[in-house]
């Protein structure tokens, strides 16, 4: 299923101070109250906490600006002394920074605005391993046959699928698929993507 980046609409913050591009959220009926599994692209264009949010773990990474400088302000949430807890500067070339949602947390921008990447899973529920990497014809072999993939691309490209049908996708389309079916595609060049792999707890 490819949800399309142009036909994605930006909803204001409560703030107003940044905007979010919703691209995926399961249960499909669900708010920001009873997902499990919410993806979503954040435009964030000052300074603040991030939002709080109990039983989740979230996986962040930047796809625009110069970064984001994340300091932790409180003890518990960190088991550390803020003091003895080194700021994180988050850029393009970082991993995708892995933290709790009830970690209290404050962002600074680094230069002007940024665009992130958000994936947020409920604990318990599901898990998610959030990668960047080079997307290539030769490297779709060795992806694990587990679980659901979500595919960020992160610039456009072409690709040739299971029943050699060619198809185009454009920068930032949401792409989810088996991990069997998209062993046997094959792009036109090496595509930069952000794979989210995600797991279902057992019971």
């Amino acid at each position: 299923m490819l949800f399309k980046f142009s036909q994605c609409q930006a909803t204001p913050w409560k703030n107003g101070l940044g905007s979010t591009f919703q691209r995926y959220i399961w249960p499909l009926d669900a708010d920001l109250d009873n997902f499990d599994v919410r993806i979503s692209m954040a435009r964030v264009q000052t300074n603040g906490p991030f939002s709080i949010f109990k039983g989740i773990d979230r996986h962040l990474s930047l796809l625009e600006g110069n970064g984001l400088r994340l300091t932790f302000t409180d003890n518990s949430a960190t088991n550390k002394p803020s003091a003895s807890r080194p700021a994180i500067d988050l850029t393009q070339t970082s991993r995708p920074y892995a933290f709790k949602g009830e970690w209290s947390i404050n962002s600074e921008l680094i230069g002007s605005q940024v665009l992130d990447f958000n994936v947020m899973v409920r604990r318990g529920s599901y898990q998610a391993k959030v990668t960047q990497c080079q997307l290539t014809t030769d490297c779709l072999s060795t992806i694990q046959r587990e679980g659901e993939l979500i595919l960020l691309f992160l610039k456009d490209t072409e690709y040739q699928d299971e029943a050699t049908q060619s198809h185009s996708i454009a920068q930032y389309d949401l792409l989810i698929v088996s991990s069997d079916i998209i062993s046997h595609w094959r792009f036109k060049h090496a595509t930069p993507v952000i794979i989210t792999r995600l797991l279902k707890c057992a019971g």
